[in-house]
């Protein structure tokens, strides 16, 4: 079952695949750093609030990275806005990437160890400050943010 859990107590939240009473595969791109989608995890509950991360397992993706796709400004259309994020989406997709729209311009990528992002990218004209290394996976971690 699905159940809501803390990513990073209290700042961000998201959804996860329950395993067992106490694990949980992530099934969002966090924002929060070193998180990523299918992300094998431990959790805790606190009385009645939302379970807590408590310890990465096993990553499923290798590197999270940050991609400005669009600039904003007051000549952008939010139909050019969400047409740029769809070829954005289907690009990463299609190269076995995860990818969500962190907010209008700007996404949050988890890719597998043998896929070059850049390379991936590169047909779109999104290279150099368009693209930055986020956070390549930690082995483990014991609290986020800590």
């Amino acid at each position: 079952p699905s159940i809501r859990i803390y990513y990073h107590y209290p700042d961000e939240s998201g959804w996860a695949r329950q395993v067992d009473d106490s694990h949980a595969a992530l099934d969002n791109v966090p924002i929060t750093g070193g998180l990523m989608r299918y992300d094998i995890v431990t959790f805790t509950r606190h009385n009645d609030d939302l379970p807590r991360l408590a310890h990465i397992i096993q990553h499923f993706y290798r590197w999270q990275w940050s991609v400005a796709y669009l600039e904003e400004d007051a000549g952008t259309e939010p139909e050019t806005m969400q047409a740029a994020y769809t070829t954005l989406r289907e690009t990463c997709e299609a190269a076995g990437c995860a990818i969500e729209g962190a907010v209008l311009g700007l996404a949050i990528v988890n890719a597998p160890d043998a896929v070059d992002l850049r390379a991936v990218l590169a047909p779109l004209g999104l290279t150099g400050a368009a693209l930055v290394l986020y956070q390549p996976a930690a082995p483990t971690r014991t609290e986020p943010g800590a």
